[in-house]
């Protein structure tokens, strides 16, 4: 089954974007999105230091097409809302 990478980028307003990290050897399968969503929320509350937040669902079935480049998910967080991007990166 093949596997992507994703790069997560926090995108500041007038700011430089800054990376979050990198979720490697996701596969296009319900195990695979849900192991994306635990890392997913793992590296995104270690970024920001918060324990529960709320986001956007994310697009999987266009994360596998050929072609997909990125796509922004906002998350919140007691009335704050901050954006990341999603978006496919390769490892050598």
């Amino acid at each position: 089954m093949k596997t992507k990478h994703f790069q997560l980028t926090e995108l500041y307003r007038g700011d430089k974007p800054h990376m979050i990290g990198t979720i490697a050897n996701v596969v296009n399968s319900q195990a695979g999105r849900e192991a994306f969503n635990v890392r997913f929320q793992t590296a995104v509350g270690e970024h920001f230091d918060l324990n529960d937040f709320n986001y956007d669902e994310i697009p999987f079935g266009t994360m596998f097409e050929d072609g997909f480049e990125e796509v922004e998910v906002v998350i919140e967080d007691e009335g704050m809302n901050y954006i990341i991007k999603i978006e496919e990166t390769w490892m050598y």
